[in-house]
């Protein structure tokens, strides 16, 4: 995609009109950042002959592999502003091809490899900002369909669903309040403070018989992933300490373990399952077992995070991490190995993508990153 990228504003229900957004000027593209310190080059191992009792030889185990080289920072594109979606901070979503991004007073689309005008459209949206402190979007590829949640508000929203054209297609209303949601198979599920539910293509939210642990209380639920590849949820519950808890809707199957983390963030990409957080304040960046959901790897990049790492999105084959600290940074990460393969510097708003479209959104722009070595 290259050139200005505006979007094609219609209100609910109406066929798209036919004026475009003004979307002013391009803004200059920011400056990379200098890197703080030249990466160390790979020493030479020299070839060790160790002697064994019984006369014979073997080599030495060779040294562990050095820290992953900085990549340097990659400067951003930016799609021109004023943001088409309104005013305030704008979370995002990346499905069906299509960037679905949600401010206070719109909800846009748009789609990275359409021409000219057709793809790239907004709708006004009516939210209650007054009872709910934000609003999160989840796609859903069996419905082509996208989500509006209400989420950490002061009571129970209003769930709202939008088909690919912006349409609304339905409104659920919670009977709780609202902390993350994710869907499996198909089905949309919704952590709430005294539990998860499912809704389904029709019908009312419905909670779900996942194990009730002794330590669970209300308002323990915070984020919820999907494991497609094994068919189940994965959640955080809070007691004095943070536990990581797997739940399968076809077999009832759960397990939980203890997380010696704070502030977890989890994604699950391609079967690989993500932790980041924070432990004796450094940053924490694991891999986790499938089966113990016990760390089996660890992140070269973790020390350079500081007093924290945060998964702020996951592609098809990488996972996007930022510093708990300094979100300017963003970092790509392989997901099979956990090795660095791309960095940006800033801005550091909602991040999402797949491929090689990523986008980053402040609350002026939306940009689009400039991707060489990210897996996508």
């Amino acid at each position: 995609m290259s050139g200005d990228v505006e979007f094609l504003d219609m209100e609910d229900g109406a066929a798209p009109a036919g004026e475009l957004l003004d979307c002013g000027s391009p803004r200059r593209r920011p400056a990379p950042r200098v890197l703080l310190a030249a990466a160390t080059a790979a020493a030479v191992l020299a070839a060790l002959i160790l002697r064994v009792p019984d006369g014979g030889s073997r080599q030495a185990p060779a040294p562990p592999l050095p820290h992953p080289i900085p990549v340097p920072p990659q400067p951003t594109l930016t799609i021109p502003g004023p943001s088409p979606f309104g005013g305030g901070n704008v979370t995002m979503t990346f499905g069906g091809g299509r960037l679905f991004a949600l401010s206070a007073t719109r909800l846009g689309a748009l789609d990275p490899s359409a021409d000219g005008t057709s793809g790239r459209r907004s709708v006004a949206v009516s939210l209650d900002l007054e009872a709910q402190d934000s609003f999160g979007l989840v796609w859903n590829g069996a419905t082509r369909s996208v989500w509006v949640l209400p989420l950490f508000g002061r009571q129970p929203g209003l769930l709202r669903e939008y088909g690919t054209d912006l349409r609304l297609r339905r409104t659920v209303p919670l009977s709780d309040i609202a902390h993350a949601g994710t869907v499996l198979d198909g089905v949309l599920y919704v952590s709430t403070s005294s539990g998860i539910s499912a809704i389904g293509r029709t019908g009312r939210p419905r909670q779900l018989p996942i194990p009730k642990r002794a330590f669970h209380r209300y308002g323990a639920f915070g984020d919820v992933q999907a494991d497609p590849a094994r068919h189940r949820l994965l959640y955080v519950t809070y007691a004095y300490s943070a536990y990581l808890e797997s739940w399968s809707p076809r077999t009832g199957r759960s397990r939980v373990v203890r997380l010696n983390v704070a502030n977890p963030t989890l994604a699950v990409v391609a079967g690989r399952i993500w932790l980041a957080g924070f432990r004796r304040s450094a940053g924490v960046l694991e891999q986790l077992d499938p089966d113990t959901l016990q760390p089996v790897d660890r992140s070269a990049l973790a020390p350079e995070l500081g007093p924290g790492a945060v998964i702020v999105d996951a592609a098809q084959s990488s996972i996007l991490v930022r510093s708990g600290t300094d979100p300017a940074p963003l970092w790509c990460l392989d997901a099979r190995t956990g090795r660095v393969r791309e960095r940006w510097s800033g801005p550091s708003g909602a991040v999402s993508g797949a491929g090689r479209d990523l986008f980053v959104a402040t609350t002026s722009s939306v940009r689009r990153l400039t991707v060489g070595g990210c897996p996508g």
